[in-house]
């Protein structure tokens, strides 16, 4: 599947749940990260999209594919004056940011840096 040039515009789809604790590929729960799911059908498939925010509802970035298949078709992170940076092929690279042993927030590859989110 072609990467899409931005991001869809969720609110076209329905959403069908909240979760205030998360389980993030390659971290596990990330502290204070929390996320909405929306879903749509198309051409007989569901397509699933979960939109990842802070404690403050800041949206830090979304992954969305076919829920028939087993890892996310798109991610994209929210840049810093509240648009979308371009989406990229497949799942979110998220990494905690660790300060004497406390995770102190997320960094999440968008292409060749990472953004952080604390």
């Amino acid at each position: 599947m072609k990467c899409p040039s931005k991001v869809p515009d969720f609110s076209l789809w329905g959403k069908y749940k909240s979760k205030r604790k998360v389980f993030i590929e390659g971290v596990g729960f990330a502290p204070g990260v929390r996320a909405d799911f929306f879903q749509k059908e198309v051409g007989g498939r569901v397509l699933s999209a979960g939109v990842f925010k802070d404690d403050k509802n800041k949206i830090l970035y979304t992954a969305w594919g076919f829920k028939d298949e087993p890892h996310c078709s798109f991610t994209a992170v929210m840049g810093d004056r509240g648009k979308w940076l371009a989406p990229m092929l497949g799942c979110p690279q998220v990494r905690t940011l660790v300060t004497s042993g406390v995770v102190v927030g997320i960094a999440i590859k968008s292409g060749s840096r990472r953004k952080k989110f604390f």
